[in-house]
């Protein structure tokens, strides 16, 4: 047997199917020169709304280039805090990534690398939370080998692109959607 509340679907186990949905899309103009010497801190995102009995996934795009010549690569870390409580938790380390894709790419120009990317996803279940709260992330870099750049970086030392399109497309972004309030 179910019965349907206002914002969900209720079993008679009382478990419940649906919620009310949520989303946040946003990016970041921020630029981030990153050395293999120690990690940088590329994007501190501030605050995001969510509802009480909140089940959502958040999505990260970070876009990457390095221009040195040597083998490339970098290493992502990614944190989050509840409700700024001053407490980071990390959500895992990428380990050696975009090592290739990164390296100089010699056309259209000499000395300008091809932008490659860090992208991954991540499941948050906050269904036993009775209120809403904030949550903010925080992205961090460290080069491989010289220095590498994210975001809008992304463009040559002449200021010409390196690509072509919409330039929100090379910019760190986080996409989260969920559903809240399931209990209610």
């Amino acid at each position: 047997m179910a019965e349907l509340t206002g914002s969900a679907l209720k079993f008679s186990d009382n478990t419940y199917l649906g919620g009310t949905p949520f989303s946040h899309v946003a990016y970041t103009t921020n630029n981030v020169n990153m050395t293999s010497s120690s990690w940088t801190d590329s994007w501190n995102t501030g605050n995001f709304a969510i509802p009480a009995g909140a089940f959502f996934r958040v999505l990260i795009y970070s876009p990457s280039r390095q221009d040195g010549g040597q083998w490339g690569g970098h290493y992502f870390r990614f944190y989050w805090q509840v409700d700024d409580d001053g407490t980071w938790r990390e959500l895992g380390h990428s380990g050696y990534g975009a090592g290739d894709n990164s390296m100089t790419h010699q056309p259209p120009s000499p000395g300008q690398g091809r932008i490659s990317h860090y992208e991954n996803d991540f499941i948050f279940d906050f269904t036993d939370r009775t209120t809403a709260f904030n949550i903010r992330f925080l992205f961090q870099h460290l080069s491989h080998t010289t220095t590498t750049y994210a975001n809008n970086g992304n463009a040559s030392a002449t200021g010409d692109s390196t690509y072509t399109g919409n330039a929100n497309n090379f910019r760190q972004k986080i996409c989260i959607w969920g559903t809240g309030n399931k209990g209610t």
